[in-house]
């Protein structure tokens, strides 16, 4: 059994070869919401909330594509992102998204903005990134998001989601198997287009054009060095655990 992610219009089609996500969370961070943001603006179907995170679920990174290859297309929001953006052309649904904080082995899909099937069965259990939830939205303890039911982080270079983060990488992620891998989709569509869009700013609604939340401090975010130090503590809780059951 698998996974299939399509996009609105059901031109463009992606299989997973999993049938459940890896692991499942909430984010409140500023470039989720704004990629969400642009896709509607040009056109993708399913409307950005302002009262909730948005949703997310990371796949095993062997997926395939069974129908629109050439609707697909790559971005990144601006010069130095790091997120690589696969959106399906024909009606703008994300479709899935790499970042080198996933280390090769899980892919992000965005569940309420194109058709996942079987939609994601584990409520999340982690929220990221409160710290960048706008003032102006909905607040997250009106949602029932404060306190929330699981683990909630403030910020992306927070320690503890870092190594949570990453754990759930190593332990539950893979690279390849049947199909090929979001980095080898990314090389076939012929490179990476940037949008060129203002960190924070919102494209939409009443929040169009202002920026919606503050700088991040200096050093603050997943820097590679940050990423590395933390894979290599997430691995050794792996292979301590692992040495443990043997015995």
């Amino acid at each position: 059994m698998a996974t299939s992610v399509s996009c609105a219009c059901g031109n463009a089609r992606l299989r997973f070869h999993s049938p459940a996500p890896a692991f499942t969370g909430e984010c409140c961070c500023e470039d989720c919401r704004q990629a969400c943001e642009w896709a509607e603006t040009m056109g993708c179907k399913a409307k950005v909330s302002h009262s909730d995170p948005t949703l997310l679920a990371y796949y095993q990174n062997d997926v395939c594509v069974e129908a629109g290859r050439e609707r697909l297309r790559a971005f990144r929001l601006r010069e130095g992102g790091e997120s690589v953006r696969i959106v399906a052309t024909c009606c703008y649904s994300p479709m899935c998204t790499d970042h080198p904080a996933y280390l090769k082995r899980v892919v992000l899909t965005f569940p309420q903005l194109s058709v996942v099937g079987p939609p994601p069965a584990t409520p999340p259990d982690m929220l990221m990134v409160k710290q960048e939830w706008p003032t102006s939205f909905t607040p997250l303890a009106s949602t029932g998001r404060d306190p929330f039911k699981g683990r909630a982080f403030n910020t992306h270079s927070d320690a503890l989601f870092l190594a949570t983060f990453v754990f759930r990488v190593l332990s539950r992620g893979r690279t390849g198997g049947v199909g090929s891998t979001v980095q080898g989709l990314v090389e076939s569509l012929g490179g990476v287009h940037t949008l060129g869009l203002p960190k924070g700013q919102g494209l939409v609604g009443p929040t169009k054009g202002q920026t919606l939340t503050p700088p991040p401090p200096a050093g603050a975010g997943l820097t590679p060095i940050r990423v590395a130090g933390v894979a290599v503590l997430a691995l050794g809780v792996i292979l301590r655990a692992r040495a443990l059951k043997t015995r």
